[in-house]
């Protein structure tokens, strides 16, 4: 992307800070995007795409601070650079660790008297893990990416609940900042810069991110129509905005216009690979051919850890249960059919109640007894 941005007229450093402030993909709006078109990717697909998106934002970041510190800077040397880069990922990486397992320790021990608490608790741990890191000079955005990381796969005090709270917070944050980015362009410099930021972002999108995906992706075995949709999709959120307001607020000579470039940059980079995401998912076939989610979801609060967790299964042609009266399914004595759902209606489930295709059941479930379950009524409905 830099390189381009040289040949189209920019500054070798104004168009490497550029090359790193536009570096940052977001996986939420490419799944957001595929849940709008009723898409599911399979696992590989799926997996690549969130981990270049958690990944390379602490990447972006730290790549925008140390050119944005070279260019204010010129005098600055090689070693100091990478002892900079060094000390950021080694404080950040320290630091997501131990915020993510401590406060995963400290959330198993608190009682707290209200649900509500522990969403506060959690945002609380996130401003820790990202303050205390930029204090001792490390990368925050890594260490609070670890410790959410860290935290998310541990079980933990009315876990769906808090992924509820933070997704909405999430989501909110990424409005708010498209509308600062709204308010602090300015009109007649996005007029000036047209032709230049639409010329960067069709590059971004046709030639700079598939040839980088594709060389990155070479040496794996997955088929090129993946290696291909990976490079297409990497849609921009509110993170190259953030990173648009360094140079600004560092003091680059050129800050202000690199700031407007990025307005077209996410534009066009959200909306044009965006629209053809669903559609491309499917003539490439990299679409998952699971169950229709359930209309419904059940959950357990509790500030216990209780063994079994509840599974949905959807009755088809194949599942053994198909035709079948509750009673007669023989289930272990640690599972428990807890709802069933019919079309539109809520079935109480009893023992004279005769399974029927395209029922929806609610089983709560061992992890011993989840083979068994998975047998009789074929595989899982994920959510």
């Amino acid at each position: 992307m830099a390189g381009a941005a040289i040949l189209l007229g920019l500054p070798p450093l104004v168009a490497c800070l550029l090359g790193a402030v536009v570096s940052s993909t977001d996986a939420a709006a490419v799944f957001a995007v595929l849940r709008a078109g009723a898409v599911r990717l399979k696992a590989w697909t799926s997996a690549v795409l969130e981990l270049e998106s958690g990944l390379n934002d602490p990447l972006a970041i730290l790549l925008t601070i140390l050119v944005a510190e070279v260019a204010v800077r010129p005098e600055i040397t090689a070693g100091e650079v990478a002892a900079t880069a060094l000390l950021q990922f080694s404080v950040g990486i320290v630091g997501g660790v131990v915020f993510g397992y401590g406060g995963n320790a400290l959330l198993r021990r608190l009682r707290l008297p209200a649900a509500g608490l522990y969403p506060v608790v959690t945002v609380a741990l996130a401003f820790l893990a990202f303050g205390v890191p930029t204090l001792l000079s490390g990368s925050g955005f890594l260490s609070v990416y670890l410790a959410g990381a860290i935290l998310s796969s541990r079980p933990m005090p009315y876990q769906a609940g808090v992924r509820r709270v933070h997704d909405a917070l999430a989501w909110l944050a990424q409005v708010l900042m498209f509308l600062t980015l709204g308010l602090l362009v300015f009109p007649s410099r996005l007029a000036d810069l047209a032709g230049l930021g639409i010329a960067l972002a069709l590059t971004l999108a046709f030639v700079a991110r598939p040839v980088a995906v594709l060389l990155l992706l070479w040496p794996f075995r997955s088929p090129w129509r993946e290696k291909l949709f990976v490079s297409w999709v990497g849609l921009r959120g509110a993170v190259p905005i953030v990173l648009a307001m360094f140079p600004v607020l560092r003091g680059v000579p050129e800050g202000d216009e690199i700031f407007h470039l990025v307005f077209f940059v996410v534009l066009i980079n959200s909306f044009v690979p965006g629209s053809t995401v669903p559609w491309l998912a499917r003539r490439f076939g990299l679409v998952e051919t699971t169950q229709p989610p359930p209309p419904a979801q059940v959950e357990l609060i509790s500030l216990r850890d209780y063994p079994g967790t509840f599974t949905w299964y959807r009755i088809a042609n194949a599942s053994a249960a198909r035709g079948a009266k509750i009673r007669d399914l023989d289930l272990p004595a640690e599972c428990l059919i807890v709802l069933l759902l019919r079309a539109e209606r809520l079935i109480p489930p009893r023992g004279e109640t005769q399974l029927e295709r395209d029922d929806y059941v609610c089983v709560l479930v061992t992890e011993e007894a989840r083979p068994f379950t998975d047998l009789i009524f074929a595989q899982p409905v994920e959510g």
